[in-house]
């Protein structure tokens, strides 16, 4: 235990060097004001230590945060659904969680190479074993904490036996450990067996590393469970969470033997092979997805347009990226989709069954609910996916030149790429909007005038808001270096914090006519502001790092 505890400290500390450094990284990154602190910022002790507070408070945020979320978010979610005398809240409370935690199970990639690894396992030369040893440990141990101080009072308050609500925190360190232990002996089983271990793109063949196999089994799961939902939450069948709750806390031992029995030997190549392998499949990337880093915009014939200048310019890149970014699109209406029919089906149920469909929670939720909006046009806005895509295959060749960097340049620019990304964002807006008149008129038509037309205006306002953030802190901040990296922590931190306001804000019931104040209240100076600021300040920060 002394050895896992010592290797850890020196885990945490590099760890701890690293976000200091990005802070004051970031900090210097300021548009305006960055350039006017002096790199003796890092040697200066006082900075440090208050650097040092903020970076141990975020390592706290990272490993409690959305355990906390997790389980407040259950708690309301099962109050809320309970409350249509369907299931009991302690039935709804404990399948949220063991869902979750089933689908989380194929989240986790033990070979993933991170800074701190890197450092770690690669510079210092720390051995793989008490390396994996002491961050397993470190999980575990944030696992029974978090689940010890969220997890337990809130299922006791939702109603779940005490002696059940006491084993969800080994219970979570359960599936943490037979994770582990099953990805690490498939790994060594193909590796032994002979087999290859690396698909035709270069990317390891592996569940819990593969985006799309993910994706497909968490989907499984989820449509699977739909069927059984309304068998296991009956109180009549509780003993079968309960088990689910219980399954994992058996399964710990078995985990920990997979784990010890893993040659550790392979535990650095296989890292070694993910980081170069990832690079390979950087360079792939810019290629396949986003294009030639310094491809030079080509005045091609096959492009047929009628604009001519920066209009033209714009266009060419939509039009070339059409496949990509539309085929991010998609992606996006599955979701609106996915959403669309899992709530019709809670819909049809209360239909049926409901005799005043006015105190539906589909309704309460799409139509006396608009803030549910922001969570989901939050989720599924491609703005910041698009910008990146910009500045991969275009402005990093165009900032090279000053006549792209004046400030009509730029402002005509955001004004065309603006209008280009919210009409990427305009479908599955489109679908909420729809699907909200729909259950307006399934559920009893509107509950004041003019409501359905103010939760359209609403979503159509959010959506043309996310598209301005993301576009905005894109030319402010410019994020990306040379090598298509995130450098700005500006960025990351303002985009988690607004993010945060922005669930916060969507977990609160406000009516439409009040949101709908507050939006052209807010958001619509905030976009004049935003434009203004690109076009005043967008020549000095639109730069390459």
């Amino acid at each position: 235990m002394r050895t896992i505890l010592n290797t850890l400290r020196i885990i945490l500390s590099i760890r701890n060097t690293i976000n200091i450094n990005v802070i004051l990284h970031g900090i210097r990154s300021i548009p305006l004001i960055g350039k006017h602190i002096p790199e003796d910022i890092y040697a200066i002790r006082p900075v440090k230590i208050i650097v040092l507070i903020f970076s141990v408070f975020g390592e706290i945020l990272r490993a409690f945060f959305l355990k906390l979320m997790l389980f407040v978010v259950l708690f309301f979610a099962s109050l809320a659904i309970s409350s249509m005398n369907l299931f009991s809240q302690r039935s709804i409370f404990l399948y949220g969680f063991v869902a979750i935690s089933i689908m989380s199970m194929f989240w986790y990639d033990c070979f993933h190479v991170s800074t701190d690894t890197e450092y770690a396992v690669f510079m210092m030369g720390m051995d793989a074993k008490e390396y994996v040893k002491a961050i397993a440990f470190y999980n575990a141990f944030n696992t029974v904490i978090g689940y010890t101080f969220f997890a337990i009072p809130t299922a006791i308050l939702a109603g779940v036996p005490w002696y059940i609500a006491l084993l969800m925190p080994m219970s979570g360190v359960g599936i943490r450990a037979i994770t582990l232990g099953v990805e690490m002996a498939m790994y060594s089983l193909r590796v032994e067996g002979g087999k290859k271990t690396l698909k035709r793109n270069g990317r390891p063949i592996s569940i819990e590393g593969n985006m799309i196999l993910n994706i497909l089994i968490i989907c499984t799961v989820f449509v699977g469970s739909l069927f059984l939902m309304f068998i296991v939450l009956n109180d009549n069948f509780f003993w079968i969470l309960a088990g689910l709750i219980a399954l994992p806390v058996l399964l710990l031992i078995p985990g920990l033997l997979l784990i010890k029995k893993f040659p550790y030997n392979l535990y650095r190549s296989a890292l070694f092979a993910e980081k170069v392998i990832g690079e390979i499949y950087k360079e792939q990337s810019k290629k396949e997805v986003y294009g030639k880093r310094d491809i030079k915009v080509n005045m091609s014939t096959s492009v047929d347009s009628k604009y001519s200048g920066y209009a033209f310019l714009n266009e060419l890149f939509f039009k070339r990226h059409k496949k990509i970014l539309w085929g991010r699109e998609i992606w996006n209406v599955i979701v609106v989709a996915a959403f669309i029919i899992l709530s019709s089906i809670l819909l049809c149920y209360e239909i049926n069954n409901m005799e005043d469909l006015s105190k539906s929670v589909v309704r309460f939720l799409i139509a006396g609910h608009p803030t549910i909006y922001i969570f989901i046009l939050m989720i599924i806005n491609s703005g910041e996916y698009a910008c990146r895509a910009m500045y991969a295959n275009c402005d990093s060749s165009m900032l090279k030149f000053s006549f792209y960097r004046t400030r009509e340049s730029i402002a005509k620019m955001y004004r065309l790429r603006l209008k280009s990304i919210f009409k990427l964002n305009l479908i599955p807006a489109l679908m909420l909007a729809v699907y909200n008149v729909v259950v307006l008129a399934l559920t009893g038509w509107e509950s004041y005038f003019g409501q359905c037309i103010l939760n359209i205006f609403l979503i159509l306002i959010f959506t043309l808001y996310f598209c301005v953030r993301h576009t905005t802190y894109y030319y402010i901040l410019q994020p990306y270096n040379a090598d298509l990296k995130l450098k700005s922590k500006v960025y990351a931190t303002l985009n988690f914090f607004l993010g945060m306001i922005g669930f916060i804000v969507a977990i609160i019931p406000i009516p439409a006519w009040v949101l709908a104040i507050a939006a052209l209240v807010i958001i619509i100076p905030y976009m004049l502001i935003a434009y203004m600021l690109v076009k005043n300040w967008g020549p000095k920060t639109f730069i390459i790092k």
